[in-house]
This record gives structure tokens, C-alpha cells and sequence, in this order.
């Protein structure tokens, strides 16, 4: 993911530095720096531009970027770079509105903040903006200057109703892309920079747990007349339950729920909080899918039918075989949450949160 687009046909080159944060945004970079290849040759003047994607864990973002434009800064000094767009995971606001992208033109520096995108397609949209920004980056000066003083007008991403340009009460921010409905996109947003379908795989100590229970359910006789005995009723019941136990076991035991007696920063703590929440839900939901999966499949290639028969006195059909799948993937998913207290926090935290999200975990426990 070093180098992605070099297409020169002209003798004067220039680079586009497209800097991105590990995990997601490294992923979606690459996929883009095509689009942005594409974009740097809208302006028909002799000026060639290539793109450079590299992967780089970016600074923490503060109001007026100096970490980032110290990072931005060097970078153009010393790997050739022209201009830069980065791509960050971390969620920023503006007021109400989600910030999705600054352009600082003096510093020929752009940010684009992923978390802002919310559930829209990221490939499609993040290419949008950012091809909006590598136009105005790599304009010629001269049409800067004409520039100055008039309207703003819309470009690929800010047509549609979805994005818009406002003006930014940071005098260095050129350009400022927001979106509505901030809280609603920053929390989709973040839930799934988290990745949570891939918490329990995470979890050593939990999935054996879970799969070792889930096995020996599978194989008792006992649970199977208990379970001939139980309502579906019940049966849904200790979904619930059991998803509500994993959840709150794992907040609990891993300190992932923040607290914080700055009135600035809790707005920033319950959206954090929230996303924990929502991820953790949705990873144990699907990790409950996957368990009722293998469980259904186990018991039908284990449990021989007149055998089954003769243990619960009845005929059996596929209700009897989905409900022990569903009351072995409950009692296997308890077992999970104790299971997931023999991992270490680092560990959780890793299966729990993007990279980045860990990271600022991390130093705000340190800073603690």
C-alpha cells in the first residue's frame, strides 16, 4: 500500500500525499487514489500530479490542528510531497454538524474525518470529498487568487444534499465540509471503524468457553428434555438475557465505560460510551448467530434422530433440533462472558475498538 497511481505524461510532476490512519482508512485510501489521480487532472495546465498513499498513525486532532500540521509539515520537507490529504478515523464536530473535511490551503494540507460519513458507502463518498479537495489543492495559483472574496461553489461531494461547504471561524481553514445530523453519523460512524462483527473472534478465552459449553449442551440428554420443556417465549428471553450479560460482563470487567467531570468533554464521553455500547450489542449478536450456526449444524451431524426420539418420548422434527441450537447458543454465550475474564484489558480492547479508538483509550487511562 506504499504507491498507487503514477501516471505522468508531462515533464513538470508534482505529488499528492494521501496519509491515512491504519485499519479503515488505510483500506479506503488505497481504493481512492485512483479517484484523486483522476481529479488533480481536471485543471488541463502542464502540471502532471501523481498520488502517494502511505499509512501513518496520525496526531490527535485539537482545534487548530498544530499536532497535524507539525506532522503535515515535515513530511512535505521530507518525502517530496506537494500537498497532502489525510485520511483519520477520529470524529470531529462543528457545533452541531459533523465535520467531515478542513482544507488548509496556505499549509497545502487536507483532513478527512471518516467517522462523519456515518453508514453512507465510504468508497463512494470519502472519494466524493476528497476529490473535491484535491481540486482545490492542486488548482493553479493564479486561479486561488481570482478566487478570493467570491462565492464558494459546490464541488463533486458538496452537489448533493448531503455534504455542504460553512464557513470555518478558523481563518486558516480554506475550505470546511460538514454534514447534518452529527450525532447520528459520528456514533454509525465509529461503531463501524469498531468492527464489532469480529469481537468474539478476538476473544480467545471466550470463544473456548463458549464453544466447549455449547458442545457439551449439545451432548446431554438432560438438556435435551429441559429444553423440550421450555417455551419459545423463554427461549427468547434468554437471548436477551444472555446478550445483556455478555455486554455488561465485558464493560465492567474491562473499565470500557469513561467517565468524565469536564463539562466539555462529556458531549465527547456519552458519544463514546454510546458507540461502546452499540459495538459490543452488535458484536455479541453476531457472535450469538455464529454460535446458534455451528451448534445447529454440530447437533445434526452429532445427535442421531431415534436416539433423540427416544430420549424426549416424542417424534422429532427441525423445531426440536433449532430450539437445543438456540438454548445451547444462550448457555454458550454466558459462558463467553466468564470465559473473557481470563483476557487481559489490551486484549479486549484490541477485539472491542479500532486502532485508533485504542490509542485514545490508552492515553486518556495514562493521562488519568
Amino acid at each position: 500500500m506504499s504507491e498507487t497511481n503514477d501516471r505522468l505524461t508531462g515533464s513538470g510532476t508534482k505529488t499528492l500525499g494521501l496519509l491515512a490512519d491504519p485499519g479503515t482508512p488505510a483500506k479506503i485510501a488505497d481504493r481512492i487514489a485512483d479517484d484523486l489521480a483522476e481529479a488533480s487532472r481536471a485543471h488541463q495546465d502542464a502540471v502532471q500530479w501523481q498520488v502517494r498513499t502511505e499509512v501513518t498513525t496520525l496526531p490527535p486532532l485539537t482545534g487548530d490542528y498544530d499536532d497535524l500540521l507539525t506532522v503535515a509539515s515535515r513530511r512535505l520537507r521530507e518525502d517530496s510531497f506537494d500537498t497532502i490529504i489525510c485520511l483519520t478515523d477520529s470524529p470531529l464536530r462543528d457545533g452541531r454538524e459533523a465535520l467531515v473535511a478542513d482544507l488548509l490551503r496556505t499549509e497545502r494540507v487536507a483532513l478527512v474525518s471518516l467517522p462523519a460519513f456515518g453508514a453512507l458507502p465510504l468508497r463512494k463518498h470519502v472519494g466524493a470529498v476528497a476529490a473535491e479537495l484535491t481540486q482545490e489543492l492542486t488548482e493553479p495559483p493564479e486561479r486561488h487568487r481570482r478566487k478570493e472574496g467570491e462565492r464558494q461553489e459546490p464541488g463533486f461531494a458538496t452537489k448533493s444534499r448531503r455534504f455542504h461547504r460553512v464557513h470555518s471561524p478558523n481563518p486558516d481553514v480554506t475550505v470546511r465540509i460538514t454534514a447534518s445530523y452529527a450525532s447520528l453519523r459520528l456514533l454509525l460512524g465509529l461503531v463501524r471503524a469498531n468492527q464489532p462483527w469480529r469481537l468474539l473472534a478476538g476473544l480467545k478465552g471466550a470463544l473456548a468457553a463458549a464453544l466447549a459449553t455449547s458442545a457439551y449442551v449439545l451432548i446431554s440428554p438432560s438438556a435435551w428434555q429441559f429444553v423440550d420443556q421450555v417455551s419459545g417465549i423463554k427461549l427468547a428471553l434468554m437471548t436477551v438475557f444472555a446478550t445483556a450479560i455478555m455486554v455488561t460482563w465485558l464493560i465492567t470487567a474491562h473499565n470500557l465505560w469513561e467517565r468524565s467531570t469536564d463539562p466539555v468533554e462529556r458531549s465527547r464521553v456519552r458519544l463514546f460510551n454510546a458507540s461502546t455500547l452499540i459495538t459490543l450489542s452488535f458484536g455479541v449478536g453476531c457472535s450469538y448467530v455464529l454460535l446458534f450456526a455451528v451448534s445447529l449444524l454440530a447437533e445434526v451431524f452429532l445427535i442421531d434422530p431415534g436416539f433423540l426420539e427416544k430420549t424426549l418420548g416424542r417424534p422429532v422434527t427441525l423445531d426440536v433440533y433449532l430450539e437445543i441450537a438456540w438454548f445451547a447458543s444462550s448457555v454458550s454465550v454466558l459462558a463467553g462472558a466468564v470465559g473473557s475474564n481470563f483476557e487481559d484489558e489490551s486484549t479486549v480492547h484490541r477485539a472491542a475498538y479500532s486502532r485508533r479508538e485504542g490509542e485514545r483509550r490508552q492515553a486518556r487511562r495514562n493521562s488519568g
